[in-house]
């Protein structure tokens, strides 16, 4: 799997059951008709897929959404802030979708995406408190656990600011894929360097350098939706994922080690903890 070293979304590819809504073709009453355009709501909201608002903000950590469909276990909604796994990166959790009357609580512990497109649709995974799960069009009130999304966010933009790093330190290694999870996070090159132990003194030197120059982290989209991530206009990628805005924000980011692997270079790294 390419995890992302162009960093694009890579997500689950398990396909989505179409959501079917029947349009009414007969006369009908002033709340049916209110009904007929609910539906039609919710059928529109199914076929563009769920608005991903952490594209555009990082630090939107609530929201209110609607009810698109929700099972026992699954939900999904017309807009999301959970950012589902792909890309190199891990799914946020810890969050919730209280309904706007407080009648239930969805607790949500996962999301994925039916496929890496623009118009791809959000699940959100996890368990209601009690049996009464609200209907398409139900209002509800989502969080997410602010602290946990701003680690994810240093990660993935640490491995931006590696890639910027490897270029300002001299080397030109076509990137290949990246793995931002906490638990070892690294961004692997296709290609060797002579030193590795060098090529760690200098990443980091440069590294601290970019963390104290407070860059800003750009993000922008063309005209075919595409999403276009950069480090004041250096090392510009396509991608999906989360990521703070500005380097500074970092507080810290360590390249801990450097290896080889069938004629593959693994840089290893650290960011200072938000959790």
């Amino acid at each position: 799997e390419r995890a992302g070293r162009n960093y694009r979304e890579i997500m689950s590819s398990e396909e989505l059951n179409t959501l079917v809504t029947c349009r009414w073709c007969f006369s009908v009453s002033s709340s049916q008709r209110t009904s007929v355009l609910e539906e039609e709501k919710e059928a529109n909201a199914s076929q563009q897929g769920t608005k991903k608002l952490y594209l555009d903000n990082t630090f939107l950590h609530e929201i209110e959404a609607i009810v698109v469909s929700a099972t026992e276990n699954e939900l999904i909604l017309d807009q999301s802030i959970f950012h589902p796994q792909g890309g190199g990166q891990p799914h946020d959790a810890n969050g919730r979708a209280m309904t706007i009357d407080g009648s239930n609580v969805f607790e949500i512990s996962g999301a994925k995406a039916s496929s890496r497109d623009m118009d791809a649709i959000i699940t959100h995974s996890g368990t209601w408190q009690n049996t009464k799960i609200p209907k398409p069009g139900t209002k509800v009130h989502l969080t997410i656990d602010a602290e946990r999304r701003l680690q994810y966010a240093k990660i993935h933009t640490g491995g931006h600011v590696i890639d910027l790093a490897m270029a300002k330190a001299g080397y030109q290694l076509p990137p290949l894929k990246g793995y931002h999870f906490p638990d070892g996070a690294y961004v692997e090159y296709d290609g060797t360097v002579e030193s590795t132990e060098t090529l760690v003194q200098q990443l980091n030197k440069e590294l601290a350098d970019i963390v104290a120059a407070d860059l800003p982290i750009l993000v922008s989209f063309s005209s075919d939706f595409e999403r276009t991530v950069s480090i004041a206009g250096e090392q510009a990628c396509a991608c999906g994922g989360t990521h703070l805005t500005s380097t500074k924000q970092l507080d810290c980011i360590t390249v801990t080690k450097a290896k080889h692997k069938n004629k593959k270079l693994r840089v290893s790294y650290t960011v200072a903890s938000s959790v």
